[in-house]
């Protein structure tokens, strides 16, 4: 002996909001919008934490902090379409979370220069040379037969403020943005957030 038992639907508002998921699971833009707005929030939130600490490389020569971590917070936005939500973050910096840096000179220039004293971390060498009110010794002068930028410390000897180098490699730094694990909670807060939204507080049709 079987039982067969049917199920319906009669209720005409909640019909309407099982039309309003299904049409929501068609076109994906407030989904995706949901999900965006929770990692951008992830995303941010992160950055804005370890700016906080991650000041290794100004505190090896006593410099103040350029706040590049606090900018990339600021500057990370999200975007949503019927395909994907998007976060972007226009700090070139970021790069690293993914691959190794090469980074070489541009614009025609023959060196980086790699602060090497507090007063030049973060800054150009036009900008410390007008600071100090001084130009630097040519590098490769008698005055400084090294690559380096420098000026003399009084003492006969030199002062050195940036080296010059052909260029820099950056190894890749994962840590740089949340865990992947921490970007699929934050995905799945978002879809929480939009089933929320669509069964029990947006709007029938």
């Amino acid at each position: 002996m079987s039982i067969s038992i049917e199920i319906g639907i009669q209720d005409a508002g909640v019909n309407a909001r099982l039309e309003q998921l299904f049409a929501g699971l068609t076109d994906r833009t407030e989904l995706h919008e949901a999900i965006g707005r929770d990692t951008l929030n992830l995303t941010r939130d992160y950055l804005t934490e370890i700016a906080q600490y991650r000041h290794k490389s100004a505190e090896a020569i006593g410099g103040t902090p350029t706040g590049f971590l606090s900018r990339a917070a600021e500057q990370t936005g999200m975007s949503a379409s019927p395909e994907a939500a998007t976060v972007t973050i226009r700090s070139p910096g970021i790069g690293r979370v993914d691959h190794d840096v090469t980074i070489t000179p541009t614009e025609g220039r023959q060196w980086l220069t790699l602060p090497i004293a507090g007063i030049a971390y973060g800054r150009t060498v036009s900008q410390v040379q007008d600071m100090l009110g001084k130009r630097f010794f040519r590098p490769g002068s008698k005055a400084n037969p090294k690559n380096v930028l420098a000026l003399g410390d009084g003492k006969g000897g030199l002062k050195l403020y940036f080296a010059l180098v052909k260029s820099v490699f950056q190894k890749q730094d994962r840590s740089l943005l949340p865990s992947d694990q921490a970007y699929k909670d934050a995905a799945l807060k978002g879809v929480r957030s939009w089933l929320d939204y669509v069964l029990f507080w947006k709007e029938a049709a």
